[in-house]
């Protein structure tokens, strides 16, 4: 039995009856061990003076050296059942009589007299008592008594003390069973409580306080401590919010950032197709051609003279086929240009449109295929990557469409692909990809990764990497990968990170359920 898995009530009783028991046993213990030694005084004692009166009695038997007559005064041992064995010896240590209990195997004698006195000898009381008639020394009487009447003792007594233990033990559970409760109940009380907090996390609780001893000052300090922590809980959830609502708005930006990068680089090409159609126009030979038909106009009635005869008339027709000609291929290039005109102004149309259907619908769950989330991310980057030169590798695996709050999903791809532009700018590769990857993994979650062979990621980041405010951008917040890990685990998945160090480029993998209310396992 481990004490230690016992419940505070059963330790309690255990310990109250255990202490009782011991107390009662060793204080037992020591009155049977003062008893039994007291007994064996007794018993010594008793036995020298029977050896006194045997010695006397048989003092003139021993003289004479009279048989018959010291057998009679060994026989009145009789009466004495502890009296195993006895002997008279003379003066010259040579046998008179011996005396044996009846129905027992005789004892051997000592072989070597001793003077008056006695000791314990394995199961046996051996005494030695001097025969003196007149003051002269006449021989030795020898007395040997078992212990019986002493184990006799030890066993009656023994039991005694036990049957006192049990009894001592049985009234002490009795006891304990009941005034346990003095101290059990406040403290099983206080770990009900515990439980209770510790399973819903309602720091609202109260433990209840029933004394004023210690255990009711424990209660009062756990009570004071479930207050703090109920009041830093408090001030926790409003310090959480404020940054999710903050990583939140820092995610929009991220996005709207993205979307006015388009927008405003796009604007530069529109602006830089309507300056070139503006200064063709100024260039145009149309006002040549106006002055063409001006002069046929004037020639009108003698027009067929005027291109035969006159010197100006005969090298119209010339003109006018060169005049063609050139306003021909001006309307090609004019109408190419405005085509790439119409095509950016769509681009921004489709942009803000694209921005707008994203901020109408967050926080709501759609399904919705992950491809065209990473399509519409690279898009909002498109302008900036094509800049800077980024060749996109796209890994799509077949995968069923998906239920997320695509507002949140597309914060966090946009981030993560302006990370990896900013990241194959720092690297500087000789060749910049950036891979965007869609699959499954085992747990039914489908993952989306973001690949680049930029600058790399020291393995010392790696750890605080989405950490509130932590950056390594000159202009950054640290606010885009700390609010796309808070995301991703809002819609019960995760965020992950990898690299293999500087310069070995950076995997960032987001996980999420097909449906939602499906956390992530991994």
């Amino acid at each position: 039995m481990d004490i230690r898995r016992l419940s505070i009530k059963r330790k309690l009783m255990l310990i109250t009856m255990l202490t009782s028991s011991l107390a009662l046993f060793v204080a037992s213990l020591g009155f049977l061990a003062y008893d039994l030694i007291a007994f064996r005084g007794l018993m010594s004692h008793d036995l020298m003076t029977q050896a006194e009166v045997i010695a006397a009695n048989s003092a003139a038997a021993v003289a004479f050296r009279d048989e018959a007559s010291a057998k009679e005064t060994l026989s009145a041992l009789r009466a004495r059942r502890e009296i195993v064995t006895a002997a008279l010896f003379t003066s010259d240590r040579q046998l008179l009589a011996r005396y044996d209990r009846e129905n027992a195997a005789p004892n051997s004698l000592p072989d070597r007299l001793e003077a008056s006195g006695y000791h314990f000898e394995k199961n046996y009381l051996k005494a030695f008592h001097g025969i003196v008639l007149r003051g002269q020394r006449l021989g030795t009487l020898y007395i040997e008594s078992d212990m019986q009447q002493w184990y006799a003792r030890l066993r009656r007594y023994a039991a005694i003390v036990g049957i006192l233990t049990l009894g001592s033990a049985f009234f002490a559970f009795l006891l304990s069973s009941r005034l346990q409760s003095v101290i059990s109940e406040p403290i099983l009380g206080l770990e009900k409580t515990i439980r209770m907090v510790s399973a819903e996390k309602n720091f609202s609780l109260r433990a209840v306080k029933s004394n004023h001893d210690e255990i009711g000052i424990l209660i009062d300090g756990f009570n004071a401590m479930l207050s703090e922590i109920q009041q830093r809980d408090t001030d926790l959830d409003a310090a959480h919010k404020q940054v999710v609502e903050s990583s939140r708005q820092a995610g929009m930006a991220e996005v709207a950032t993205a979307v006015l990068h388009n927008v405003g680089n796009v604007l530069t090409s529109v602006n830089v197709s309507a300056s070139f159609v503006t200064d063709a126009i100024r260039k145009s030979k149309l006002p040549g051609l106006a002055k063409a038909v001006a002069l046929m106009s004037e020639q009108s009635s003698n027009l067929g003279h005027f291109l035969t005869v006159d010197p100006k008339g005969k090298r119209l027709p010339y003109y006018l086929e060169e005049l063609a000609e050139h306003l021909s291929n001006e309307q090609v290039v004019m109408l190419k240009e405005l085509s790439s005109l119409s095509k950016n102004i769509e681009h921004i149309k489709d942009i803000v449109a694209m921005q707008q259907s994203y901020a109408r619908v967050s926080g709501v769950v759609e399904s919705i295929s992950a491809v065209e989330l990473v399509d519409d991310a690279l898009r909002m980057n498109a302008e900036a990557l094509t800049r800077h030169g980024v060749q996109i590798i796209r890994e799509f695996g077949e995968i069923p469409k998906v239920s997320v709050d695509k507002h949140k999903v597309l914060q966090i791809l946009v981030n993560l692909v302006s990370n990896a532009k900013y990241a194959l700018d720092e690297g500087n590769p000789p060749v910049k990809q950036l891979a965007l990857r869609i699959g499954m993994n085992e747990n039914s979650h489908f993952k989306i990764a973001v690949v680049d062979n930029g600058v790399g990621i020291p393995k010392e980041n790696l750890a605080r990497i989405f950490a509130h405010g932590f950056t390594t951008k000159k202009r950054g917040h640290g606010f885009g990968l700390h609010s796309g890990a808070l995301a991703a685990k809002e819609m019960g998945g995760t965020l992950r990170v990898h690299s293999e160090g500087p310069g070995k480029g950076a995997i960032f993998t987001l996980e999420l359920p097909l449906m939602p209310g499906k956390p992530f396992n991994g």
